[in-house]
């Protein structure tokens, strides 16, 4: 017998799951709420096989049982009742369970595939569809990671330098992430920034990821970049001059003051100055942001951004600003960036 079950996110308002015989999956819609006029939907479905039932409501599952032997193991049964509907800020009893009855004789192997994630309404049937038809994507994305992660050798002494750079690649990659209301993907500190607060905070560390994603997915280094673009403001005043980082939908997310925000953009724009300069005029951002920080750069827009550089590089260039008399740091947090700004002073350097 096999169990598959999902989280219940707390403080989120959600309807009444649904079950769908045709697809074999149960969805949750989160209502309306905080501004998101359209809220995601959490899915479960079984992809391969047999279906011994299902259930969403944790009650029914466990019931008067416990952690380890919940009511339903016990009587081998799922109840489909549904859970009920969640208000906002109300910690819900919402579920998803799969019971899969097997009998296997010794040495044979299942494999039972499920899909668990979220999307919108629309798009959550030809997401079922597609990987229900996938032979085996567990082992295509196995040998897309092989191929993409990097491979050194630095002798039979540092064997332990190369396995720690694929893993660090790994790990890197694998914290991308999809902004949909700012319109970019970009790579996430995580931790509990997002998982808890629900930020992407630290504009900094979304450039300290570019770099590598310079060289090994190009794609992802531009979205990083206009991703941090569009914080940067023309003209600078006191500090903190622009966000933090961002807040639920594309809002902005202001923690305390920070020096060397502005200068991460800067090394970030380094690696790739030649190129920008040909083809930023071309750049676009497609969607209008009535309501969050998403912003159109057309051809107007490269006079604004390199007057905002300019402001970055006087900034820097001249010495740290003072604030009420005393070094606008905050929350500064490399000091080699002081020392870098010393190597070039030349105009346009």
């Amino acid at each position: 017998m096999n169990w598959f079950c999902g989280d219940d996110p707390p403080g989120i308002p959600r309807d009444r799951p649904r079950w769908n015989a045709g697809t074999r999956t149960l969805s949750v819609a989160q209502t309306p709420d905080h501004g998101d006029v359209k809220p995601l939907s959490i899915f479960a479905a079984q992809l391969r096989g047999p279906d011994g039932g299902h259930a969403s409501s944790q009650a029914a599952l466990f019931g008067a049982g416990t952690r380890a032997a919940p009511a339903a193991v016990a009587a081998d049964r799922l109840d489909p009742t549904p859970a009920p509907a969640v208000p906002s800020g109300a910690s819900g009893g919402t579920l998803f369970a799969f019971r899969a009855p097997l009998r296997l004789a010794p040495g044979q192997a299942v494999t039972l595939r499920y899909a668990y994630g979220i999307a919108h309404p629309g798009r959550i049937a030809p997401l079922v569809r597609a990987y229900r038809r996938a032979r085996d994507p567990g082992a295509r994305s196995e040998r897309a990671w092989a191929a993409w992660l990097p491979k050194a050798d630095f002798g039979p002494g540092r064997r332990w330098v190369a396995r720690e750079l694929a893993w660090d690649a790994y790990l890197l990659r694998a914290a991308s992430v999809y902004e949909e209301e700012c319109g970019h993907h970009t790579i996430t500190q995580g931790g509990y920034y997002q998982y808890s607060a629900g930020l992407n905070l630290g504009f900094r560390s979304w450039l300290h990821y570019l770099p590598p994603m310079t060289y090994a997915d190009p794609a992802m280094a531009r979205e990083i970049l206009r991703y941090s673009m569009a914080l940067q403001p023309e003209r600078l005043g006191p500090l903190p001059y622009f966000p933090y980082g961002i807040g639920p939908l594309c809002s902005d997310a202001n923690l305390g003051t920070s020096g060397d925000l502005d200068v991460w953009l800067l090394y970030g724009l380094e690696p790739i100055a030649a190129p920008l300069a040909r083809h930023l005029a071309r750049l676009a951002l497609p969607g209008d942001p009535p309501r969050h920080l998403a912003a159109r750069f057309h051809a107007a827009n490269t006079s604004r951004l390199r007057r905002g550089c300019q402001a970055v590089f006087s900034r820097f260039g001249g010495g740290w600003p003072e604030v009420t008399g005393r070094p606008a740091l905050g929350n500064f947090d490399f000091d080699f960036c002081d020392r870098r700004r010393g190597h070039d002073r030349r105009p346009g350097r």
